[in-house]
């Protein structure tokens, strides 16, 4: 094995003097090389079709009814899912699209009605109405269960129908 700190040779020398030189070299242009994202644009993830339809799911579409923007295929909806998509490239977050739809189109947009003001009535009355059934229901069970029992009534000997029947016994023992 040569031990090249010992060797002064001229080969040895030069070898030497370029591995320093390429050092130096490289301490000072390396970082000119790094790849350092800039301050001035954020950096964003390409939005992907999962990404764009899982908003699209949350919004109606505008020409069909009862359908949601991500199932539906007309050239509208295929539209506000590009523009969507280019929301998405420049940094919109979820709630921020959502948020311009509804204000540009109405709560109509949304396929989920809002939770707040008269959006909020949609998700309570179902609630009440199931609530207000089961006490009906309850109070129903209770009445039948704790139903008191019916005393018979004997009915007298006597009656309205007496005279006639005691005619017919007549006519009967008359003729047979």
């Amino acid at each position: 094995m040569i031990n090249l700190i010992k060797c002064y040779c001229w080969s040895c020398q030069a070898y030497k003097v370029g591995f320093a030189m390429f050092i130096v070299l490289m301490a000072f242009t390396l970082p000119v090389f790094a790849d350092e994202p800039t301050v001035d644009k954020p950096v964003v993830d390409e939005p992907t079709m999962d990404d764009v339809n899982e908003i699209a799911k949350k919004l109606n579409c505008p020409t069909c009814q009862s359908l949601n923007l991500a199932d539906c295929r007309t050239l509208t909806c295929e539209q506000w899912r590009g523009d969507i998509g280019n929301k998405l490239a420049e940094g919109y977050t979820k709630q921020q699209i959502l948020d311009e739809y509804t204000a540009r189109y109405g709560d109509e947009v949304l396929q989920e009605p809002a939770k707040h003001g008269i959006g909020l009535y949609a998700w309570l009355l179902p609630l009440l109405v199931i609530m207000a059934g089961v006490v009906i229901y309850i109070t129903v069970l209770r009445q039948w269960s704790h139903k008191k029992a019916t005393v018979p009534v004997e009915i007298p000997a006597q009656s309205v129908h007496d005279d006639y029947l005691n005619r017919v016994e007549e006519d009967l023992n008359k003729f047979g």
